[in-house]
């Protein structure tokens, strides 16, 4: 069920989920106040995302370099290289952007 539940790929239904597992829905619900179930769905969620970084790494540099301010954004932070320090003294709100060269 946790393997369902952390798969980007399906789409079932928790009821569908459950037949597929051969559990009732009040299994499952039992289940998800588990502290063990989640630990197995958070390990599962790390597993799969980590496998990922590298494609995400490489579509994040792609987007940067084509133009998306957003992406060249996320990269220098993601480098350490940017930060935004916002000043609310005063009432008034000042954001100061600072690329580290």
């Amino acid at each position: 069920m946790a393997e369902l539940l952390v798969n980007p790929d399906c789409d079932m239904s928790v009821t569908d989920m459950c037949k597929e597992v051969k559990v009732s829905r009040n299994t499952f619900y039992r289940w998800q106040k588990e502290p063990a179930f989640h630990g197995y769905v958070n390990y599962l969620i790390d597993s799969f995302t980590d496998s990922e970084l590298a494609n995400v790494w490489k579509s994040l540099i792609g987007k940067a370099i084509n133009g998306d301010v957003q992406a060249q954004k996320l990269f220098f932070e993601l480098k350490g290289k940017y930060k935004q320090q916002v000043d609310v003294s005063g009432g008034a709100v000042i954001i100061v952007d600072d690329l580290d060269a």
